[in-house]
């Protein structure tokens, strides 16, 4: 299930050419696809922290996201509801996938935390979702950060 993310849209690089916090705002055509992985990471125990989104690691973009524990599977099937990125959220349709590709995060069976395997883990997304206008903020490297074309 190492499946790459893609953000459709017209041929859109970015050159990072600091360590500064940089900013993009997705034009018109970005879009999130249907069947695409972004990760996250669990982060204070209850936030979950978008970590790479397009080859951008941003700073400011959280998942809203609805939880079930399934005693018989011991993992927490983590569906998303929303992005946030900064000031913009978006309604996001998917679900978490842990370290061992199947879905759901694996956790503790005694007292029922995410285990560290899957405190990163990735976002399957289910519906393609429109990202015109995001703001993503990230920190500038020498690198290119690249989205594929529609």
């Amino acid at each position: 299930m190492k499946k790459k993310f893609t953000i459709a849209m017209m041929p859109f690089v970015l050159l990072g050419c600091s360590n500064e916090l940089q900013t993009v705002n997705l034009p018109p055509e970005a879009v999130l696809l249907s069947g695409s992985i972004f990760t996250a990471k669990v982060e204070d125990g209850l936030r979950l922290k978008v970590t790479e989104l397009g080859g951008i690691k941003p700073e400011n973009c959280y998942l809203g996201f609805n939880s079930t524990l399934d005693n018989d599977l011991k993992r927490n099937m983590v569906k998303t509801t929303s992005i946030m990125c900064g000031e913009e959220t978006r309604t996001l349709k998917g679900f978490a996938v842990g370290g061992d590709s199947y879905h759901g995060l694996r956790v503790n069976p005694e007292d029922n935390s995410i285990i560290s395997e899957d405190e990163s883990f990735s976002i399957l997304v289910t519906e393609t979702l429109p990202l015109e206008g995001v703001s993503l903020q990230y920190y500038g490297e020498d690198s290119e950060i690249h989205f594929a074309t529609k």
